[in-house]
């Protein structure tokens, strides 16, 4: 294949795909040796021949029967000749056999249309008016020609101009004209004579064709308006006023007096008005209306388009600016409109603004603009449209009386109140609005002018650090022997400044510092016991109370004075014998009002050395021993006294956790040659006693409502005796006895559960016979004194005075049509011969709560069920030997007992077999999870038998007596069985153990909440439950965890809860909890240091004294400083002078 204009020196040589010879098994070419003859002819014939060949260029396109030929020369395979093959096809004709082993074709060659070259059309530009012919339209000219694009080669210059046409569209042209009659665009043809048209593109859309020699083009025109001299004319209108708040469909319509008028005779031009929208805003030279409206909202002048329609309109001209055009038969002008604002009431408001604050050095160019909360308000709360904004200006001075300004200030230089002007303009203001609001100093012209104080406070605090000297001594010293301050004692800023002061230490010194209230007690003139110490170091400072103290040793930094408590740790004496005292003062689980001796036993304490020789000093250890009368609870973390009535000497009284001292007499020489701080041991040295805190868990015992629920017959009166029959309605402790102090009392009949529940009386709601339903009854029990505290009534009603329990009884009653003498045949054998039933309940007594499991008999197949009327349910039985869960069981007069086993389906008694506690039933039992700890089995037996999930017994396992096994959960069931498990799948029961605490005794306390990590180290590590570091977890530093509970030990470690057996140590950690409550700062500091959550100082922000802040969240750092969150990550420091006030709320 060529294209025209290719040589035959360009065709494409493509060996074995230009020819193949074939033996019928492949090819006989010799691939490499084909050859190509440099000539082309114009039959196969005259290529065979060489007969006129050329090697010009081809000229025209060819096609399938008449193409252009060359030589294609093959030399065949393997040295063979043509005579070696009977080849189809006539030597001379088809083929030349050159008798060398080659053979010689005519290959066809077929050639295609060329690439088209790309072109371009130019002609001059014409242009017309209206009216006038299209034979007055200029001829062609010498720049009429077609170029190539690329070099501008003239193509062709022979160009002709034909008809003209008002539209043309992709190619084709439309509407021919012999003259124009409107302004616009038309098209003129233009053809161009040139040898192969088809050769060339064009980019151009206005090229029509290119094709027979002849390239047509559409020549664009361009119209315009003849010029003629105007008429000058005017518009006249009414005028048109309204006011704010009209919509303009009030406007006056258009009317005679709605003409065009010519200028010079005042000859009308058109009286046909047609009024239109109308704008806010129009521009008189773009001639543009801007903001369309409905109704006017401020005064003004608007605009209405008015149009006229006018035959040959753009023939007059118009000096008025209103008018918008003249043109295509219409004349549109904008009619002014004049908006006043209405004559209204006054409309009480006020005025909404933010609070400004600064701080004393600031520029008043910091100072915020107006935002979304400066708004005006009327008093009932509807929003006044308007803008507000803040002059740049602002005063020291404002008087209320005389609304005058005075002091211009560019900066604040003091502490105490300014003042800037804020103005708001009011949209759609007929200055109808008061204010009360003394501030307002003036409200016209739709501007409110308002004086905003803004409240400047003192600069920014600084961090400072203490620095001093490690000061110890040793016991039997004198205070008077203390070194003196120095050069190390210094104040430094947080960047390394030092802080200019003269640094003192106090005469006295103190055994006690408590850090929460700075407070310094027990004052000393010698160490008589090892331990820490403390002494005040003052430094007298420049504007001390400018700079802040993470340190909780500062206890104050006012009036040019900074206090800080110095540590001083005092040691033995070298060579002197210091030993580690043990004691065992277990922790004790009683029962409320219970008799247990547990709190008054003293088996089981002990105080000794690291031997084990006791350290109390008495003729018998029990002798030495004692219990705290007094009682305490955790309150926020703090110890705090109990309520006497609720625990005293041996006796608690209500449910709880408390703590009470153990006390162990020893002597002035244990006291001073032992160290009892290790295990949390308070030493008293006047009556030679060292105490120890005990927890105390006191938990109420289950309490057992028995209470029958009657079933009578209809018209039964709802005063019937019956009804109020104490026989078999009981209320007892898990020892059988009678917990109420008297007779139950029975009130009259509620029509539901919830009027029987709500009620606040017993009269009931229902009287008169009762008819066929579900009704309801008041059980009430009375109860001896603190019996409400002393048990669990599950869902009995205590009275608010403590003195009764109530309960809620369902009473049925039966159809009118009932009647039947079913009294419950079944005798246990149960063969299908139940009397059916009639419906008749047989006076069921239903006895609720009592929870077990039934288990059918073997003695047949399956066993019947009946529904709640004693009817055989169809198709509804029980396989032999399956055990099934009951909640309550129900008698009848005849004897009959029958257990409920689902919703309306009982089964009889007789064939079953019924056990209190869950027979391999794992659901029956309440889980309680991650209850870490101790339990040791009692002395009373020699050994303890364990029971498997299913709650069986492990036979051949047993625990002996006295002995301690790890625990870390317990569960509960509907009984009260407490059980405690002590290995995988082994359970023992609560009655059989006492639970103690982990082997590092650690004491459990529930407190939900957040700890963040703080910022000394990248990572934190966690312990297990038994203390032991957990591999490839840490927490990273800065990253908060929720947390449940803490514990301690005795040797004053605390840990947070923060995953399934995973602890992180309080040191690494700042606790959060939410509270609510107030914060007051009093007049001990003139400002208070905020800090971040990080504990880092807020440089810029400070509370002032004498101010309250609203808390919802405290935290508790690692050294045991409390802050209370008064902002968004801002805290205030429990330091002195701030309080918080838990009994005020404010929302």
């Amino acid at each position: 294949k060529a294209k025209v204009g290719d040589s035959v020196n360009k065709l494409t040589d493509n060996g074995t795909a230009d020819i193949t010879l074939s033996d019928g098994t492949g090819s006989i070419i010799d691939p490499a040796k084909t050859s190509y003859g440099d000539q082309y002819f114009t039959s196969a014939s005259d290529t065979l021949n060489n007969i006129n060949g050329t090697k010009d260029p081809f000229t025209t396109v060819t096609t399938p029967d008449k193409p252009y030929y060359r030589l294609v020369t093959v030399t065949l395979a393997n040295g063979k000749s043509l005579s070696d093959y009977a080849l189809n096809g006539t030597s001379g004709t088809d083929y030349i056999d050159n008798g060398d082993g080659t053979v010689t074709f005519a290959q066809e060659v077929t050639v295609n249309k060329a690439d088209p070259i790309a072109a371009t059309v130019n002609t001059d530009t014409v242009t017309s008016t209206v009216g006038s012919s299209v034979s007055t339209l200029p001829g062609v000219n010498d720049k009429y020609t077609v170029n190539k694009t690329d070099d501008k080669t003239l193509i062709t210059s022979v160009a002709s101009a034909g008809a003209v046409y008002r539209s043309y569209d992709a190619g084709q042209l439309s509407d021919p004209v012999t003259s124009f009659d409107i302004a616009g665009k038309y098209y003129r043809v233009i053809t161009f004579n040139a040898a192969d048209a088809d050769k060339y593109s064009f980019a151009d859309s206005n090229v029509i064709s290119n094709e027979n020699g002849i390239i047509t083009y559409a020549q664009p025109i361009i119209v315009s308006e003849a010029t003629v001299n105007p008429i000058a004319a005017t518009v006249n209108t009414d005028t048109v006023t309204s006011t704010v708040g009209s919509s303009v469909s009030t406007l006056p319509a258009v009317n005679g007096n709605y003409t065009v008028n010519k200028a010079d005779d005042n000859q009308t031009i058109t009286s046909t008005p047609i009024a239109g929208a109308v704008y806010k805003g129009y521009d008189a030279k773009t001639k543009e209306l801007s903001n369309s409206v409905t109704s006017f909202d401020t005064e003004g002048t608007y605009y209405r388009i008015i149009t006229f329609e006018v035959a040959n309109a753009d023939k007059y001209s118009f000096a008025d600016g209103n008018v918008i055009s003249n043109e295509n038969g219409k004349i549109t002008y904008a009619q002014p409109i004049t908006v006043n604002k209405a004559t209204v009431d006054p409309i009480a408001a006020k005025v909404n603004i933010d609070t400004v604050t600064s701080t004393v050095g600031n520029l008043i160019s910091t100072l915020p603009v107006t935002n979304d909360k400066y708004i005006l308000k009327t008093v009932d709360g509807k929003t006044i449209k308007s803008e507000a904004s803040a002059e740049t200006t602002v005063y020291k001075n404002y008087d209320v009386e005389t609304k005058k300004l005075s002091d211009p200030v560019t900066g604040f230089d003091a502490v105490g109140k300014y003042y800037r002007v804020i103005t708001f303009k009011v949209i759609n203001d007929n200055d109808q609005y008061t204010f009360t609001d003394p501030n307002v100093i003036s409200n016209k012209d739709g501007v409110v002018t308002y004086i905003q104080a803004i409240t400047v406070t003192a600069p920014e605090v600084t961090a400072a650090t203490v620095n001093i000297d490690k000061v110890t001594s040793t016991v039997g010293s004198l205070i008077s022997t203390l070194p003196a301050t120095n050069k190390n004692y210094t104040l430094t800023t947080a960047d390394g400044k030092t802080i200019t002061s003269t640094a003192s230490a106090g005469t006295s010194v103190y055994k006690n510092y408590d850090a929460t209230t700075k407070k310094l007690s027990d004052s000393v003139t010698s160490f008589d016991t090892v331990g820490t110490y403390y002494r005040v170091i003052t430094f007298k400072v420049a504007d001390a109370d400018k700079y802040s103290f993470a340190d909780g040793n500062i206890i104050s930094n006012e009036n040019g004075v900074i206090t800080y408590v110095q540590p001083i740790s005092v040691g033995q004496e070298s060579g002197a014998k210091v030993s580690q005292a043990v004691t065992d003062t277990k922790n004790v689980k009683v029962d409320v009002n219970g008799d247990d001796s547990s709190l008054s036993s003293k088996v089981g304490y002990s105080l000794t050395d690291a031997d084990g020789n006791s350290l109390i000093d008495a003729p018998t250890a029990v002798a030495g021993i004692s219990f705290s009368p007094e009682y305490y609870i955790m309150k926020d973390n703090t110890l705090t006294p109990a309520t006497s009535s609720d625990a005293h000497d041996y006796t608690i009284s209500k449910k709880g956790t408390y703590y009470r001292r153990v006390i162990f007499k020893v002597s002035a020489n244990t006291i001073a040659n032992y160290d009892f701080s290790a295990i949390k041991g308070e030493v008293n040295k006047t009556d030679s006693t060292v105490s120890f805190l005990q927890k105390i868990d006191a938990s109420t015992n289950p309490a057992t409502a028995t209470i029958t629920s009657p079933s009578v017959n209809y018209d039964t009166s709802s005063d019937a005796a019956s009804l109020k029959d104490p026989t078999g309605v009981t209320l007892k402790d898990d020892k059988g006895d009678t917990i109420n102090s008297g007779n139950p009392t029975f009130s009259g009949i509620f029509s539901t559960k919830e009027n029987a529940q709500n009620a606040t009386s017993d009269n009931g709601n229902v009287t008169g016979d009762l008819k066929e339903g579900s009704y309801y009854q008041r059980v009430t029990f009375p109860l001896a004194e603190n019996d409400n505290n002393a048990y669990d009534f599950g869902d009995g009603i205590v009275s608010q005075d403590g003195k009764s329990v109530t309960y809620i009884r369902e009473i049925t009653v039966k159809p009118s049509t009932g009647g039947g003498s079913n009294t419950g045949g079944n005798t246990g054998n149960n063969t299908g011969n139940n009397n059916a039933g009639t419906g008749d309940e047989d006076d069921w007594t239903y006895y609720y709560d009592n929870y077990g499991v039934v288990t059918t008999k073997t003695g047949q197949d399956s066993y019947q069920l009946n529904n709640r009327a004693n009817e055989a349910i169809e198709n509804r039985e029980l396989a032999k030997d399956t055990s099934w869960k009951t909640d309550q069981y129900r008698t009848n007069r005849a004897g009959v007992k029958q257990y409920r086993v689902a919703t309306n389906e009982w089964i009889d008694s007789n064939d079953v077999y019924f056990a209190e506690k869950s027979t391999g039933d794992e659901d029956d039992w309440t889980y309680y999870y991650d209850s870490y700890g101790v339990v040791k089995t009692k002395a009373d037996q020699n050994s303890y038998q364990l029971n498997n999930r299913a709650n069986e017994m492990i036979k051949n396992r047993e625990l002996g007596k006295n002995t301690s096994w790890k625990t870390d959960q317990y569960r509960t069931n509907r009984a009260g069985v407490k059980q405690y498990r002590v290995a995988t799948n082994e359970w023992i029961d609560s009655r059989d153990v006492y639970l103690i605490d982990n082997e590092d005794d650690w004491t459990y306390y529930k407190d939900a909440g957040v700890v963040r990590t703080v910022i000394g180290q990248d990572y934190y590590s966690l312990k297990n439950w038994t203390n032991e570091t957990v591999k490839n977890r840490a927490l990273i530093k800065q990253s908060s965890w929720k947390t449940d509970q803490y514990r301690t030990n005795r040797a004053g470690v605390k840990q947070y809860h923060v995953a399934t057996n995973e602890w992180i140590d309080s040191h690494d950690v700042t606790f959060i909890k939410d509270i609510k409550g107030i914060v007051n700062v009093d007049e001990t500091s003139s400002y208070y240091t905020v800090y971040n959550i990080d504990r880092e100082v807020v440089t810029n922000r400070a509370l002032k004294k004498d101010t309250s802040w609203l808390t919802d969240r405290q935290a508790i750092d690692p050294a045991g400083n409390v802050y209370y969150r008064v902002a968004t990550n801002e805290w205030i420091k429990q330091v002195k002078g701030v309080y918080l006030d838990t009994n005020a709320w404010y929302k």
